[in-house]
């Protein structure tokens, strides 16, 4: 639910249910098993972050909200420093948390980077396996570039089929 798959449509990304287009501003920044959403300690802190950057702001938002409708008198001094008591109390819980999300995240990743390995093996041998020198450059497309792609490869079909009859 929290694996480093939250960058794609994946199943983690659909265990989120409703609430699943918290992940839209992420899959749309990162790309998919990049160095930032797949890598040690840093795909698993990212994802921390921006988890508690959507809910804080969320949380924030909802409490301004009731303190104005509903006239609450709402102290954040207060609430900041028992927030700041918690993380320090919980220190080893946190951490045991991280740690487990972190074990998780990388299982998931050392299985990707193993499978991807195997299959290019298959198909190219050890030269499949070895570092090729090229960095790969993302490929930038649009929403008309796809439909374009679509509407192309649907008149080749068509083209293949006439050609048939």
């Amino acid at each position: 639910m929290f694996g480093p798959d939250l960058d794609i449509y994946s199943r983690h990304y659909q265990r989120w249910g409703w609430f699943r287009w918290i992940w839209l501003p992420y899959q749309k920044s990162l790309r998919h098993r990049s160095f930032l959403s797949h890598g040690p300690i840093i795909g698993t802190t990212l994802r921390v972050i921006y988890l508690c950057c959507v809910v804080g702001s969320f949380t924030l938002l909802m409490l301004l909200i009731m303190q104005k409708l509903l006239n609450l008198q709402w102290n954040w001094q207060i609430t900041g420093e028992s927030m700041g008591r918690s993380l320090i109390f919980y220190a080893t819980e946190f951490m045991a948390l991280f740690l487990g999300m972190e074990l998780g995240a990388m299982s998931h990743s050392l299985s990707d980077w193993s499978g991807s390995a195997y299959k290019r093996f298959k198909k190219k041998g050890i030269a499949g396996v070895l570092p090729s020198g090229k960095i790969k450059k993302r490929k930038v497309s649009s929403r008309t570039t796809r439909q374009t792609r679509r509407s192309r490869s649907r008149k080749s079909v068509k083209t293949a089929e006439n050609k048939k009859i």
